[in-house]
């Protein structure tokens, strides 16, 4: 649990209300609810731990960038905490059990948080593009094959965007 005494450890001499920028990455928290009261925060950098809710970001209207990857967060609906958020411009959510189907993880968080400018350090028009075509956002690393029916041999292969031909032009002579 996320308490007053190991923020005023990690931050000697500032007061909760008064910290701006806050670095609690790999601590291994849980409950991280007294952030509700840190209202001046701008950055906040809570990756590796083990939370599972946004409820304690809610209505942080100074915050611009939270890091919050590699966490507990299975349900999409957490991202509603954030919708007042309005200054959110920086979210980096990869590796939570919500984010496992990217496409359909990504394509919410645009419509929940339409001032959102990154997304997994990925800038919004390039995820929308993605999204709009239908792609699942590995489709570039699929390999892709087509087979000669007479032998079963692998006539083109490669990944989208690099196709290979395999086929022997004295073939065709």
């Amino acid at each position: 649990m996320l308490t007053k005494e190991i923020i005023e450890k990690k931050y000697p001499g500032k007061k909760l209300e008064k910290i701006k920028y806050l670095n609690l990455w790999g601590e291994d928290l849980e409950n991280v609810d007294i952030i509700s009261q840190m209202k001046s925060l701008k950055v906040i950098s809570l990756s590796a731990n083990k939370i599972s809710s946004l409820k304690p970001f809610e209505k942080l209207e100074n915050l611009k960038e939270l890091y919050i990857r590699n966490n507990n967060i299975s349900n999409i609906d957490e991202i509603d905490y954030l919708k007042d958020n309005a200054n959110l411009k920086s979210l980096w959510m990869s590796d939570n059990p919500v984010s496992k189907n990217e496409k359909e993880f990504r394509k919410a968080i645009i419509e929940k948080l339409p001032n959102l400018a990154t997304l997994d350090n990925t800038p919004i028009p390039e995820i929308k593009k993605d999204v709009e075509n239908k792609k699942d956002m590995n489709d570039k690393d699929k390999t892709i094959e087509f087979k000669n029916e007479k032998d079963n041999d692998i006539v083109i292969q490669g990944t989208e965007g690099e196709i290979i031909d395999n086929t022997d032009n004295n073939d065709n002579k």
